[in-house]
């Protein structure tokens, strides 16, 4: 198996390859940091509207060039907004590397989207949240774990804030996501290494549209349950396992002597109740059994006065 190649371009871009030459295609993978993580009460659903954008024209192309590009390949643009990054995969056969490599090229062509796109993608936004309504379960798990302090946010944003969004606001955030120091690709399949020099210099011609990485990985609230009352809990459940483990391995009466926390059942007592139990269906039994004969003695001797 090959060894997967990393390079990191003097404009801050990675270039991540891994040639398995006995496949018959090729996939690219570009990673950007953006999303929900990064986003704040205001510009929440911008990240997952600038992903929709995308397949309504990008770096000079409408939306049926775009079509026609991907036909020509025979494939689709696969694409996903998580809570931290965007996300565009394309396969394709190994003689459209060159033209697959310039699609992805465009994506850092900064070319504004006009009005007409930004409100048709709107209304298609729109939709999507109508449909979901609050969002299943994970999501809203997913969306609490990685609040922050500006909060948390769900990929879509709200029909609020997503029709507050300005022309200015998106292109904004378009020059800061889809510039080379912010985004990683991923070429593997069946590529040479001349197609693997190829990538390395016309990624190497992009240039950053900011002088520092715009985003820093934002650390979420109580990641990792570190914080302090979320801690103090689990000190107290460590501590009260390592006495409860530490009695148990000591051949004594007083092995479960521990003290349980607050709400728990001690092995000892579960024990206890479970004897009591089973003394308690006996006992039950004994009696069912003891009123039946003294019923059927009872009938007998009626049906012999009788």
């Amino acid at each position: 198996m090959s060894a997967i190649h990393e390079h990191v371009l003097q404009n801050g871009m990675t270039l991540l390859c891994w040639p398995q030459r006995h496949l018959h295609g090729l996939e690219f993978g570009l990673y950007l940091k953006g999303g929900p993580l990064y986003e704040t009460e205001e510009t929440q659903g911008i990240s997952n509207l600038l992903e929709h954008l995308c397949f309504r024209g990008l770096g000079g192309l409408n939306r049926e060039g775009l079509l026609r590009e991907l036909n020509r390949f025979g494939t689709n643009l696969d694409a996903a907004t998580y809570a931290e990054g965007l996300v565009f995969r394309l396969k394709c056969l190994p003689r459209f590397f060159d033209a697959a490599l310039e699609y992805f090229l465009r994506f850092f062509a900064n070319v504004p989207w006009t009005p007409e796109q930004i409100a048709a993608e709107k209304q298609v936004v729109l939709r999507q949240l109508e449909a979901d309504g609050d969002g299943d379960l994970f999501d809203r798990a997913a969306c609490d774990f990685r609040k922050t302090e500006n909060g948390a946010f769900p990929p879509l944003g709200t029909p609020e804030s997503l029709m507050a969004l300005t022309e200015a606001d998106i292109q904004l955030w378009q020059e800061m996501i889809f510039q080379p120091q912010n985004a990683c690709l991923v070429m593997t399949g069946n590529f040479s290494d001349g197609m693997e020099l190829a990538a390395i210099e016309a990624l190497s011609e992009l240039r950053n549209t900011t002088a520092q990485p715009p985003f820093t990985q934002s650390l979420p609230i109580g990641f990792c349950m570190r914080d302090e009352q979320r801690l103090k809990a689990i000190l107290r459940a460590f501590s009260w396992r390592s006495t409860w483990t530490a009695n148990r391995s000591t051949p004594s009466r007083r092995r479960f002597s521990a003290p349980s926390p607050p709400g728990t059942m001690t092995v000892c007592s579960f024990r206890l109740c479970a004897r009591s139990r089973r003394s308690l269906r006996k006992s039950s039994r004994k009696s069912a059994a003891s009123g039946n004969s003294a019923a059927l003695s009872s009938a007998m001797t009626c049906g012999r006065n009788g």
